[in-house]
């Protein structure tokens, strides 16, 4: 394995999110994730393998997309842990968060996306935010690695909005006036189709779950940004006096 591959992680796809795109991969017999560029044909050169105790992935040239990157890391996922996403997530995620039935989609190509696509009950998302808020942990179970977690929020990737991505997570400043005056506010989110919205506030020690329905429209964020903005938090009371 040459030297830049080895030196790739997992995390190497989400990191490079604004410089490589990922055509849809193939497992060769060799355990090699191979990706191709749609337009050329050309092989990325994107290498999968277990070397010092880490799955790698690396690519050399084209540009990625955060999207299409996922399905890389649902590929390297499947392969080390020998299980099929829904069953590693419902394992080691899922049943120690206490979350109920769950529904993942497949896609037209027979795969489940590794960024997208999963229903589960409004009240099962907040547990993922409380883990969120917990930092990482379930009642005294830490689920997920408080370092890792962190790790997973550092931003990759600026968008417009002046918002930010990391590890398939949305990240922000939300400036607003709650019923103490106005505050400024460190915000992550997962961001789903159709209006669906889990956010969390650190600081204020605070998860929010919205669900709606208007998939694939262009405004489809307006009604969650003005149930949060206009609503909920103008609400809060922040004082204890």
């Amino acid at each position: 394995m040459e030297p830049a591959i080895r030196e790739a992680t997992i995390g190497t796809p989400m990191a490079r999110a604004s410089e490589i795109t990922f055509a849809p991969p193939s497992v060769s017999e060799d355990r090699t994730l191979r990706v191709w560029d749609r337009s050329t044909g050309e092989q990325l050169a994107v290498a999968v393998g277990f070397t010092d105790g880490e799955y790698l992935a690396y690519s050399r040239g084209g540009k990625y997309t955060a999207s299409e990157g996922g399905h890389v890391h649902l590929k390297i996922l499947e392969n080390g842990t020998k299980q099929k996403l829904p069953d590693y997530a419902r394992e080691v995620l899922f049943d120690p968060l206490g979350i109920g039935p769950t529904e993942w989609r497949i896609g037209p190509n027979g795969e489940r996306n590794f960024a997208s696509g999963i229903g589960m009950r409004p009240r099962d998302l907040a547990r993922i935010g409380q883990m969120v808020l917990a930092r990482g942990k379930a009642g005294e179970r830490q689920v997920i690695a408080d370092d890792w977690l962190e790790e997973s929020f550092k931003p990759q990737v600026a968008m417009r909005d002046r918002r930010e991505y990391g590890c398939h997570w949305y990240l922000g400043e939300m400036v607003f006036n709650s019923a103490d005056g106005p505050r400024q506010e460190r915000w992550i989110a997962a961001i789903g189709n159709g209006g669906q919205r889990l956010y969390v506030f650190p600081r204020l020690d605070l998860l929010v779950v919205i669900t709606a329905g208007n998939y694939n429209r262009r405004d489809q964020g307006v009604p969650p940004n003005r149930v949060l903005t206009e609503r909920i938090l103008p609400s809060l009371r922040l004082n204890p006096n």
